[in-house]
């Protein structure tokens, strides 16, 4: 009985072959995640960020009147389910527009100074900056 077989030297290229796309593979998984990893996030503890809340505290309060704003949520454990449950609290906090946008991560709302402390204390907030209109020609 006769069997065939592969050369001995074209399945050690195609072995190292394979090695090669793993490693390849993961140096670029690798370099993805860091890349992902080390992006600053904006947090509530940033002090622009604490600025930016403090105006938009300080304009709700003096006008008083709601103040528009745009929210980024901090995707716990997914970005759908956390701008839903930012969502539901907000709504249960009295907050009358709530309008998740679609395909992102952001939540337009109009709140109070108190609304803003409200949404502050979720820890669900990655980004909050006032929702100003854009003059159309």
């Amino acid at each position: 009985m006769t069997t065939t077989s592969m050369p001995h030297n074209v399945g050690s290229r195609w072995i190292r072959g394979a090695s090669v796309r793993k490693m390849v593979m993961t140096v670029v998984f690798n370099l993805l995640a860091y890349t992902v990893l080390a992006c600053p996030v904006q947090s509530v503890s940033d002090d622009s960020f604490a600025e930016n809340v403090s105006e938009l505290k300080a304009k709700a309060q003096t006008s008083g009147k709601l103040v528009r704003v745009i929210v980024e949520v901090r995707p716990t454990p997914t970005v759908k389910d956390a701008k839903a449950q930012l969502t539901e609290t907000m709504r249960r906090a009295g907050v009358i527009l709530v309008q998740p946008i679609e395909g992102t991560a952001l939540i337009v709302m109009e709140l109070s100074a108190q609304q803003i402390d409200r949404l502050l204390s979720t820890g669900m907030v990655q980004m909050l900056q006032e929702d100003k209109p854009e003059p159309s020609f």
